[in-house]
């Protein structure tokens, strides 16, 4: 759980420090979607429990970064309105999300949604975080397949 804890850090702080407020953010898509994968991938290797409540929450991110509201505040009332997702609620996988989606909540207190360039930034990082998270994922392998192609996964041990 530790670890977690300071793996986490480094990467918010990374993004909260780049760019300005006066000028597009030195933040990509990219950036937010490989910090929040980093995260999610070890998470999930140190708790394997939380795979499946951050299975529901990933698509409720995704629907939120294809909408108009990208507010953290909104994503948060639709994944606690989420019964599947509440059922597989468990410490390490609340820890896990609120640290991957602190990053982009982060971003979202620091440039805010003033007008209609920052709502283009932030859509692009909330894509980032969706995308993140599900590569973040262990892939699923269906009913009755005994192995699935082996993936090449970073570990962070």
């Amino acid at each position: 759980m530790k670890n977690i804890q300071r793996w986490f850090a480094p990467l918010c702080l990374l993004a909260l420090l780049t760019g300005c407020a006066s000028t597009p953010p030195a933040v990509t898509q990219a950036t937010v979607r490989t910090a929040v994968q980093l995260g999610v991938t070890f998470g999930v290797d140190q708790s394997p429990e939380a795979i499946p409540y951050l299975r529901y929450a990933a698509p409720v991110v995704c629907e939120a970064a294809k909408g108009t509201n990208v507010s953290p505040e909104f994503v948060i009332e639709r994944l606690q309105n989420n019964a599947q997702a509440e059922q597989f609620k468990n410490p390490q996988a609340i820890l896990i999300f609120n640290s991957a989606f602190g990053i982009y909540s982060g971003l979202y207190e620091t440039y805010g949604a003033g007008g209609v360039q920052e709502q283009t930034w932030l859509r692009a990082w909330l894509t980032g975080t969706c995308e993140g998270m599900l590569l973040g994922l262990p892939p699923v392998i269906a009913p009755g397949v005994t192995s699935a192609k082996p993936v090449v996964r970073a570990r962070l041990r």
